[in-house]
């Protein structure tokens, strides 16, 4: 009497098991691939500049001119500034000096300097503002 219960109801054959085996494998492996590509994406870290407040003043009645402009890495990398061009003519690295901060945001504008940039040893706080105090521009060194 049981093998007789058995025989009379009806399974699923093996070409829709298999199907159905086939199809949640590969969702399955779907997703496994959506989520490492999401994990490995936000996880590289990109480089990006900001670069604001751009000046170039020339001194008619002297022979000199300054450029003058904050870069703002807003990338997760360290950047490397490998050359500074004007009308594409580069500038020699003598005559770049820089100012490096993380705590102090250049909110006011660039001010214009009357003195020859190789001239103002200790009136870099005068000249510009923000300044903090013991502060001064470095002279940039050679690629």
């Amino acid at each position: 009497m049981k093998t007789q219960m058995l025989r009379g109801k009806r399974g699923l054959s093996t070409v829709v098991t298999s199907l159905i085996i086939l199809v949640v494998s590969v969702l399955l492996a779907t997703v496994v691939t959506f989520y490492a590509v999401n994990v490995a994406t936000t996880r590289v870290q990109e480089e990006s500049l900001l670069v604001t407040k751009q000046h170039i003043w020339y001194n008619s009645t002297g022979d000199y001119s300054v450029a003058a402009f904050v870069i703002i890495n807003t990338g997760g990398r360290d950047a490397i500034i490998d050359k500074i061009s004007v009308r594409g003519q580069e500038c020699s690295w003598a005559n770049v000096y820089y100012w490096k901060t993380i705590s102090t945001p250049v909110q006011a504008d660039l001010n214009v300097t009357m003195v020859p940039v190789p001239q103002m040893d200790g009136r870099w706080g005068e000249i510009f503002k923000y300044l903090g105090n013991n502060e001064n521009f470095q002279q940039a060194s050679n690629d």
